[in-house]
């Protein structure tokens, strides 16, 4: 007598078939079976949640054009109801104008801050880093403006949300960073602590 001989990809089928047989009576349409007996579900303690759309932006915009004004763009175009302020940033892509050699959006100044140094856009409490290496990083741009002084307001009145950002990528600001390091060893700071003061 021949052995019997079923193909691999068959015999799977063939497993699985006989096991959801074997479970039908126990699989997930007892739950609702027993669900339809009870009633419809009482939903009147899920809240409604209005959904994240969100837009990164920078001090630059509301000296160009004003924070009412943006804050309209952003709303009735884009619907946006969650800001992220670039609150502490030496980069030009988020907190200058434009990044050189690249195009300027279609709105805004049409012309490059040359002179632009980047940091803090906010006026920071000076007593938290007075026995650190970070006791100077407020920005000098944009007649020294208070991003969250002036944003968070005028969002909060339009019922809108407001998350602050830091950001800084040491490759482009070597030299900045490496007179940060030596200023920590001076004052005998690991270089982790000094990255974690901010």
């Amino acid at each position: 007598m021949l052995p019997f001989q079923m193909a691999r990809r068959r015999f799977f089928q063939f497993a699985s078939s006989i096991g959801a047989w074997a479970l039908q009576g126990q699989g997930p349409s007892a739950p609702v079976a027993q669900t339809a007996r009870e009633g419809p579900i009482d939903r009147t303690g899920v809240k409604y949640r209005k959904p994240y759309i969100a837009i990164q932006v920078g001090a630059v915009s509301f000296v160009d054009e004003g924070t009412d004004k943006v804050l309209d763009i952003f709303q009735e175009r884009a619907h946006v109801n969650t800001l992220w302020l670039n609150t502490y940033t030496y980069e030009r892509g988020t907190g200058g104008r434009q990044i050189p050699g690249h195009p300027f959006p279609d709105h805004g100044v049409q012309a490059p801050d040359t002179d632009y140094q980047g940091g803090a856009f906010y006026d920071y409490n000076p007593k938290f880093f007075e026995r650190t290496c970070l006791n100077e990083f407020r920005s000098p741009n944009y007649n020294r403006l208070d991003i969250i002084r002036e944003v968070v307001p005028s969002q909060e009145a339009r019922d809108r949300r407001v998350c602050l950002g830091l950001q800084q990528r040491r490759c482009e600001h070597a030299a900045a960073h490496q007179e940060l390091h030596a200023r920590a060893r001076n004052r005998r700071l690991r270089p982790a602590q000094q990255h974690s003061l901010l």
